[in-house]
C-alpha cells in the first residue's frame, strides 16, 4: 500500500514558495529557517539545501481551485472534492473544481517512483510548483476505490494542502519506533536508504513553523499507521481514518475566519498577483461563514404534460401524452406512447408497472425476490427510454455533451399521477453505462403546486435539526435508538465546531412535536417512524403515539398545519412509503403534499427500506449537507452509499 512520503522542494521551487508563502500571508515571513533535507524517492539521494518558511494561508479563509490533471470520471472527481471540502466543516476553507489551471492540482501516477505513491506538497508551498506538475498525488484511485480508503487519504493529503505537517513525525510519536526495526522495516518494504529513514519518519519536526496541536494525536488524520514491526513495544499505532475532534478544533483555530467586517474570504490566484477578494457564496456556519464556490450547474426540466382529453362519457383513456422539456434556452416537445391499441407493439409500461410492484411486494415483506442486476438494468434501461424519447432525447444529449465537469439538475414533473408514482430514480442510461440518480446527474422530483415555496432567511448559526422519533405499539420494531445515536455520532465534529445542534424527541405524539416547534426554531425536523399510504383513500399518514402510546394516525392535513410555514428548511422523512402518491392525483401523497404546501425541500422513501439502509442513508446525507454541499449533491451521494 502506497504510503504518504513529504515531498522536497528544488532551490528555484523554494525561492518561489518564499516569495508567493509571503504574498499569500504576510506572516509567514516571521516563520523563515534553513533545514536540510534528503531528496525523497532515491537510494543515497543528494542532499540539498532548501529553505522552509511558514505555509499557512490567511486566518480569513482560503478558496482554492482544484485542476485534475488525468481528466478521471466525473463520480471520481466530485468523491475526492467531498472529502477535500470534509475540512470546510471546521475551517473557513473551502475547494472548487476548475478547468482552468489550479492552484491545487491532483495526478494519479503511478511511476516513477519518486512520483509515485500519496503526496501533497505543504500549504503554500503548492504556489511554487510548475503549472504543469501536480501539487497532489494519489496513485491508482478509481471511481471503484472504497470510500473508507478515499476518506482517509484524501483528507490527509487535503491536510498538508492547508499546511499541516504529519502527526506521527512528532517527538512524542518518534520516540515510540524503535530506529533499527524501522531502518530494516524501510529498507524491506519500500527500499529506502538508512538516510531517508532517518529523514521521513525518525526525524522529529523541530522548525518554529511547524502547525500542530499541543499534544500528539495518534487519531488524528495527519498520523499514518505505525506497524506493530517498528514499535519498541511491539504495539501498532493505528493512526487516524478521518477528521478527529482534535484535528477539527485546530483547523477552526487556525483558519477562524473572517471577523463580521472582514468581508468575503480570500482566493488565490493561480498565476501572478497573489491574494485577492474571492467570489464566492457564503455558507453560514457556527464559527464564522465558510466560502463556497458559486454555483456551477445546469439544470435540465423535463414535464409530462396533461393530454387533456375531455372527461365526458366514451372519451377513452388517451394512448399519448406529450414530453416537454427545457435546457439552457431551448424547448422541445415529443410524444410519448403510454397505451397500445389492438394490433400495436405494446409500450414499456407493462414491464415497468410489473417490476415497480415487484419491488414494492419485496420491501413490504409479502412476498418474492428483488430483481437482479440484469434485470434492474432492463428496468432502469425502460424507465429511461420512456422519459427520453425524440428531440427530447437528443436535447437531454446536448447537455450532457455540454456537462465538462459542470453539475447537471434533471428535474421531473409529472401532471400524470399514476406516471409520477413509477421509480424514475432507476432510470438507466445504456449509452453511458450509469443510474441516473446515482452517478453524473442529479435526479430531483418537483409536484404540480400554485403555491410558492416558503422564503427561508440566510441561516447565520448552527444547522438545528429536530429528531422526532415514534415507535407506536404494533407499528413493527424500529431501532430508533440505533439511528439516532448514530445521527449523533455523525455529527459530533460538528456539533463540537458549533455548526450543528440536535435535539432528540423520543416517543413523539403530535402534541409534542407541534409544541416543541412553536417554542423553537428548527433548519431540519428529521422524522424517524412508519408511513403508510391507504390506496382506497388515496391518502398518506405517518404515524405517531397517542397519549397511551398506541398508533395514530397523522394525516397530511394536520402534518401540514403542523410542518408548513415554519421556517423548516427541510424535512426528512425516514419512513417507509413516505414518498408514494395517489395514482389519481400525485399530489396527494405526504411528501406531495407537504412541498406543495409550501415546505422548501423533502426526502422520503417510495418503498419500505430496511432500518441499516435508511440509518446509512440519513448519516451520509447530513454528511454532506453539513459540509456544503447542496441538497441535490447530498442526495446523490447518499443514494450511492
Amino acid at each position: 500500500m502506497p504510503i504518504c512520503r513529504p515531498r522536497t522542494l528544488t532551490a528555484a521551487q523554494a525561492e518561489r514558495a518564499l516569495r508567493r508563502s509571503v504574498e499569500a500571508n504576510p506572516a509567514n515571513a516571521d516563520a523563515v529557517a534553513r533545514v536540510i533535507h534528503s531528496e525523497p524517492g532515491r537510494r543515497g539521494g543528494a542532499k540539498r539545501l532548501v529553505l522552509s518558511v511558514g505555509h499557512r494561508w490567511p486566518e480569513s479563509g482560503i478558496e482554492l481551485a482544484v485542476q485534475f490533471l488525468d481528466d478521471p470520471p466525473a463520480t471520481l472527481r466530485r468523491r475526492i472534492l467531498s472529502h477535500m471540502n470534509a475540512w470546510s466543516a471546521h475551517a473557513h476553507v473551502r475547494f472548487r473544481e476548475t478547468r482552468d489551471l489550479g492552484q491545487v492540482r491532483i495526478a494519479r501516477l503511478e511511476a516513477p517512483d519518486d512520483r509515485a505513491g500519496y503526496w501533497s506538497y505543504l500549504g503554500t508551498e503548492i504556489l511554487a510548483i510548475e503549472d504543469d506538475a501536480p501539487t497532489m498525488n494519489l496513485q491508482g484511485f478509481t471511481a471503484h476505490t472504497a470510500d473508507a480508503e478515499l476518506c482517509r487519504v484524501v483528507r490527509h493529503e487535503t491536510g498538508h494542502t492547508l499546511g499541516f505537517e504529519h502527526e506521527h513525525l512528532r517527538a512524542a510519536m518518534i520516540a515510540r519506533i524503535d530506529r533499527r526495526k524501522a531502518i530494516a522495516w524501510f529498507d524491506r518494504e519500500y527500499g529506502w536508504t538508512a538516510e531517508e529513514t532517518v529523514a521521513q519518519v525518525l526525524t522529529p519536526l523541530t522548525r518554529a513553523s511547524v502547525l500542530g496541536t499541543r499534544e500528539s494525536d495518534p487519531k488524528s488524520i495527519m498520523c499514518y499507521e505505525i506497524p506493530a514491526a517498528i514499535t519498541k513495544d511491539g504495539r501498532r499505532i493505528v493512526g487516524g481514518r478521518d477528521i478527529s475532534r482534535r484535528d477539527a478544533a485546530f483547523a477552526a483555530s487556525i483558519y477562524p475566519g473572517p471577523d463580521a467586517s472582514a468581508g468575503p474570504p480570500r482566493a488565490v490566484a493561480a498565476r501572478g498577483g497573489g491574494v485577492g477578494p474571492g467570489a464566492g457564496r457564503r455558507v453560514p456556519g457556527g464559527g464564522g461563514e465558510h466560502p463556497t464556490a458559486a454555483p456551477d450547474v445546469d439544470t435540465f426540466h423535463l414535464v409530462v404534460l396533461d393530454p387533456f382529453e375531455p372527461d365526458g362519457p366514451g372519451a377513452g383513456k388517451p394512448a399519448h401524452v406529450r414530453l416537454f422539456a427545457t435546457y439552457s434556452g431551448a424547448r422541445v416537445t415529443a410524444p410519448m406512447r403510454v397505451r397500445a391499441a389492438r394490433g400495436e407493439k405494446p409500450t414499456r409500461f407493462p414491464a415497468i408497472i410489473a417490476t415497480h410492484e415487484r419491488i414494492k411486494r419485496y420491501t413490504g415483506f409479502e412476498a418474492g425476490s428483488l430483481p437482479d442486476d440484469a434485470a434492474l438494468i432492463r428496468f432502469g434501461a425502460d424507465l429511461f427510454d420512456t422519459l427520453f424519447q425524440g428531440d427530447v432525447q437528443r436535447l437531454y444529449d446536448e447537455a450532457r455533451a455540454r456537462q465538462q465537469g459542470r453539475r447537471l439538475d434533471l428535474v421531473l414533473t409529472s401532471m400524470v399521477p399514476w406516471i409520477a408514482e413509477k421509480p424514475w430514480e432507476f432510470a438507466y442510461d445504456r449509452t453511458r453505462g450509469s443510474f441516473l440518480a446515482t452517478e453524473d446527474i442529479h435526479f430531483v422530483r418537483n409536484v404540480l403546486t400554485g403555491m410558492p415555496s416558503e422564503a427561508i432567511p440566510p441561516r447565520t448559526g448552527p444547522l438545528r435539526i429536530l429528531v422526532v422519533a415514534a415507535q407506536p405499539v404494533g407499528a413493527g420494531k424500529l431501532s430508533i435508538e440505533q439511528e439516532t445515536r448514530v445521527i449523533r455520532r455523525g455529527f459530533e465534529a460538528l456539533i463540537d465546531a458549533g455548526l450543528a445542534e440536535i435535539e432528540v424527541l423520543a416517543r413523539a405524539t403530535p402534541g409534542a412535536m407541534h409544541e416543541r416547534l412553536q417554542d423553537a426554531r428548527f433548519n431540519v425536523v428529521h422524522f424517524i417512524g412508519h408511513g403508510v399510504f391507504d390506496e382506497a383513500r388515496q391518502e398518506g399518514a405517518l404515524l405517531f403515539e397517542d397519549e397511551h402510546g398506541q398508533q395514530l394516525r397523522l394525516g397530511e392535513r394536520p402534518l401540514r398545519e403542523i410542518l408548513c410555514r415554519r421556517g423548516i428548511e427541510l424535512v426528512f422523512l425516514n419512513a417507509c412509503q413516505s414518498g408514494a402518491g395517489g395514482r389519481a392525483d400525485f399530489n396527494k401523497g405526504i411528501a406531495q403534499s407537504l412541498v406543495a404546501h409550501g415546505l422548501p425541500a423533502l426526502v422520503a422513501n417510495q418503498y419500505s427500506v430496511l432500518d441499516s439502509s435508511a440509518t446509512a442513508f440519513a448519516k451520509h446525507f447530513y454528511r454532506a449537507l453539513a459540509t456544503g454541499q447542496t441538497l441535490a449533491d447530498a442526495a446523490r451521494e447518499s443514494r450511492i452509499a
